[in-house]
C-alpha cells in the first residue's frame, strides 16, 4: 500500500500529540530548562589590595564583572579578624574594611557558583607614645 507523505505526516503527527497527551484532555509533558553558565568566569578589579593600618576610614572598593551575566554576585571573607566585606553601591561592588594585621582572601560568587578571589594584606601598625623608652 502506498502512502501520500501528506497522509503519513497528519497520521504520525496524530499519533505523536496522542503519546504526548496532546488533544483533548491529556496532561501536558513538563519541560525543565537547564540554566546555562555564563561565557566566562567573573573578573574581579583589583584582584589584590594591601591596607597600612585598620578601621573603617581605610575601606577600599572592588568591582566585578562578569560577561553576559546579568544577575547577583555574594562575597566572604576567609578571615574576619583580617578584613571584612559588604555590599556597596551595587550588586557587583563590594566594599573591604581592614579590621586586623594579616593576609586572607575574599571569594566573590556568581549564582552559579563561579568564584573569583581578593587576596587582601593588613599590615596593623602599633603606635607608641614619643619621649617613652
Amino acid at each position: 500500500m502506498y502512502c501520500k507523505p501528506r497522509l503519513l505526516f497528519a497520521s504520525v503527527l496524530a499519533g505523536a500529540l496522542y503519546s504526548c497527551g496532546g488533544g483533548g484532555g491529556g496532561s501536558s509533558p513538563s519541560v525543565t530548562a537547564t540554566p546555562r553558565l555564563p561565557a566566562a568566569a567573573p573578573v574581579v578589579s583589583p584582584t589584590a589590595l594591601a591596607f597600612d593600618g585598620t578601621g573603617a576610614s581605610l575601606s577600599q572598593t572592588v568591582t566585578v564583572t562578569e560577561a553576559n551575566y546579568s544577575g547577583t554576585f555574594t562575597a566572604a571573607s576567609a578571615n574576619t579578624s583580617v578584613a571584612t566585606v559588604s555590599p556597596a553601591s551595587s550588586s557587583a561592588t563590594f566594599t573591604l574594611t581592614p579590621i586586623g594585621g594579616g593576609t586572607t582572601s575574599v571569594a566573590i560568587e556568581d549564582s552559579y557558583g563561579q568564584t573569583v578571589s581578593v587576596a587582601v594584606g593588613v599590615t596593623a601598625s602599633t603606635i607608641q607614645p614619643q619621649g617613652h623608652r
